[in-house]
This record gives structure tokens, sequence and C-alpha cells, in this order.
């Protein structure tokens, strides 16, 4: 599929949004960059969306009777979680409710974020209004009105993310072979390469679809077992990959298993662990590191996905120095970690080997990137000779980075490069 195709395929059309009106123009023009400003512009996305009149009545009626649903939903939010911030941080739920209400009242933020991101501590409480939650929703609509590009097709295509890398110069993973419509579409040879493989869907979030083929030798033969159970040979592996992208209208990669270098792989449950490095790059200036975490797999997972319920530790930039890891998943508010709770190795305190050439490596492959993208979520895997691409991501949640660190994105210059990107792309 040609550069252009994937341009058209970058983002749902039910991101596209015209020009605010003149009303919403000097609504969204008189935005602070900071949190509540990006909040500004999640609401026109939400309410700019395309409805059917009904679906309008049902729309003005969501916001005339907002007061109550916060009513409602803060009492509930209390009842599920406030127990555990009454015994483990002494604080009553007659106070846990009235700063929700609060905090509803002042950013319409939903309940969960409150438990999600300890908003009930004291040092936490000042800066409430500024974590956030469904960026999602402007980085889509971003990356709709961005202007056409061969290389937007990085954020969506794994072939054309290491094509781009390998004509930048960027380390990145191979791809062995991909399939796509339920044939083979790329093959980099014609035999496999007797070693563990590991294969997902080229298009997909989160982690979903993964899966790692463990290569055997069984009476001279060369086999690999999934993880999700099964033996089979390279023909066997090819149709099963080929079935997969019919089945799920998508294609499929297959590469090579990567391997940690061997500091961080003692941590982990011996899948890769990846950083998330998050870039800004504001218009017309160079690119610049945000924050940083390691994700790390757990149980028996084959993906470090934080949503899927892998461990995320941020990162200290300047140092390489992993802070306390914490789970997206449990029962809120989620405790922090020293040790990881398979392996039980420290966590807390270590140092990241090749950590400024990390960062550098996230750093370049941004300036490179033509297309004017505020924000970027590079995946990047630290091996045994270094740090390798992995994955670009146009859409990196707030979850990850805020429920890691503590500090909100509406804090940082995280809002005010995405508030001045929408407000160019959309005249104002």
């Amino acid at each position: 599929m040609s550069g252009e195709d994937q341009v058209e395929k970058i983002g749902s059309a039910l991101w596209d949004r015209p020009d605010p009106g003149f009303l919403w123009k000097r609504f969204l023009a008189g935005a602070s960059t900071d949190g509540q400003g990006v909040r500004r512009w999640i609401f026109w996305i939400w309410w700019s969306r395309p409805r059917t009149l009904p679906e309008r009545f049902i729309a003005i009626r969501r916001v005339a009777f907002s007061p109550l649903i916060a009513v409602v939903e803060a009492g509930r939010a209390v009842r599920r979680y406030g127990e555990k911030v009454v015994v483990v941080h002494g604080v009553s739920r007659a106070k846990q409710f009235a700063h929700l209400m609060s905090l509803q009242y002042r950013t319409g933020m939903a309940p969960i974020a409150y438990y999600m991101y300890q908003l009930f501590r004291a040092d936490r409480r000042p800066s409430s209004g500024q974590y956030l939650m469904e960026t999602g929703k402007v980085l889509q609509v971003l990356s709709r009105r961005m202007p056409p590009s061969p290389d937007l097709a990085i954020f969506v295509n794994k072939a054309s993310f290491e094509m781009w890398c390998r004509q930048h110069g960027f380390q990145t993973v191979s791809n062995l072979m991909e399939c796509r419509d339920g044939r083979v579409t790329y093959r980099a040879d014609t035999i496999l390469p007797p070693q563990d493989l590991f294969s997902k869907p080229s298009n997909a979030q989160g982690g979903e679809g993964v899966l790692r083929w463990t290569c055997k030798r069984v009476e001279g033969a060369l086999t690999w077992e999934s993880s999700a159970g099964g033996a089979y040979s390279a023909e066997s592996l090819e149709k099963y990959l080929s079935s997969l992208s019919l089945g799920s209208d998508r294609p499929f990669v297959l590469q090579p298993r990567l391997r940690n270098h061997q500091h961080i792989e003692r941590l982990a449950n011996g899948s890769l662990s990846t950083v998330r490095l998050m870039t800004l790059r504001p218009a017309g200036g160079r690119a610049q590191p945000l924050l940083a975490v390691l994700r790390l797999p757990t149980g028996g997972s084959v993906a470090d996905n934080f949503d899927l319920g892998g461990l995320g530790a941020a990162i200290d930039l300047a140092s390489g120095r992993l802070g306390p890891a914490v789970f997206k998943r449990g029962q809120y508010p989620l405790e922090q970690l020293d040790y990881h709770p398979d392996t039980r190795m420290q966590i807390a305190g270590e140092t990241l080997p090749f950590w400024q050439e990390c960062v550098d490596l996230g750093v370049r492959a941004h300036d490179e990137i033509l297309t004017p993208m505020p924000v970027i979520g590079w995946d990047i895997a630290i091996l045994e000779d270094g740090p390798v691409l992995i994955e670009a991501n146009h859409m990196p949640g707030p979850e990850l980075a805020q429920m890691t660190t503590g500090a909100p994105l509406g804090a940082t210059s995280y809002a005010k490069c995405v508030i001045e990107c929408m407000r160019r792309f959309f005249s104002l």
C-alpha cells in the first residue's frame, strides 16, 4: 500500500471537524494554554461531532443535567473507592465527596480521575485541575487535520515505520513477513530464521493480538511454539498469520524476538520491556523530551502494555533513574511498588543503561518527521548494544504519563504545544 493510501487511513473520518463558528472561535481563542484550555478543545470536539436530531437532543439534555449527574457519579465513586482512601490516606468520605464535587464543577473531570491520579493527596490537590483525560480526542482531530505527508503512514503501519527508520538511519526491528487479507504480501527471505519470533497486528494499539513464537527443533525439524498454545512449522505458521489477517481485516507482521539489555531483562518476566519516551516539537522549533516511562510486563504476558496489566515506572530524564512502579489495573487508589511483583527484583532506584542514547534517539527521530505532529510517544527497546525504535505513537495516552510520574500534563509544555497546534490548524 502506498504512503498516500495510508495518509487517508490515519484516524477515522469521524474525527474530521469543520472550522469552528464565530462563537466557538471566541470560546476557543480565549482558552488558556494549560489543562483547562485543553478541556475546552475536548468539549468543542465532543459537541461538534456530527449528530442526528435525536442525538443532538440527548447531548443537550446531558449538558442540562450535568450537575445532577455529577452528584450521582461522585457518590458512586466514593462508595466504590472511598474506604481504601480513608484507611490508607486518612481522607474521610465526606472530604472525598467535597473534593469530587469541586473538581467536577471546576473541570468536568470524571470521578475516576480523582482516584486514578490520587488527587486526594494534599500535595496534588492544588494542581488537580491540570490533570488530563481523553487527550486522544484532540490528537485524533489533529491527525485528521494534518497536511498530506507520506510519513504519516509510520504511525499506523509497521512496514512503513521500518522503511522510514532505515531511510533515516535509525535502528529498528526488522519485519520478516507481512500478511494482509489472508495472504503473504511481504517476505524478507524465503526461509524463516531459526530463532524466536514475535507477531502482532500492524496497526493495533494497546498491545492487543501479540504472540511470541519459541523456536525449537523437533526430530530435526524446526517448529515454533505459540504463547497462545500450539506448535507450528514455518508453513503452518505462515498460514496461521494469514488467517488472522483475514479474520481481523488488518495486516499482521512477523518479527525477530528482541531481548533487553541484561540489566533490564532481569527486572521483569523475560518478555520485552520498552521505554515510552514522549517528545514535543513546537511550531518552528526543535523536538525536546517531555517525560519517559519504563513499561514492564507481568505474569505470563508477552507484552508490556500498561493497559493490559503491565507496570509503569517513571524515568528521570537527566539520569535514567527509575522511580517506583504502578499498575493501571486494580482497586484504586493503587499502591506504588519498589519491586517487581513476580521477580521481586528492585525497580525503584535502578538506572537504565544507554539512557542518554535513548533520549537522543527519540528526539532526533521526531525532528526528522516532516508532518508537524506536536507530540509523539516513542516506544524504544534498550538492547545489549543500545536502543532501537519499536513504534511511533501519535496519540500517547495521559494515564501512563500522569499515573507513573504524578505530574499533570496540563501544567507542562504539553498543553501549550498541543493548543497552539490546534489554533494554527483551525485558523484561530
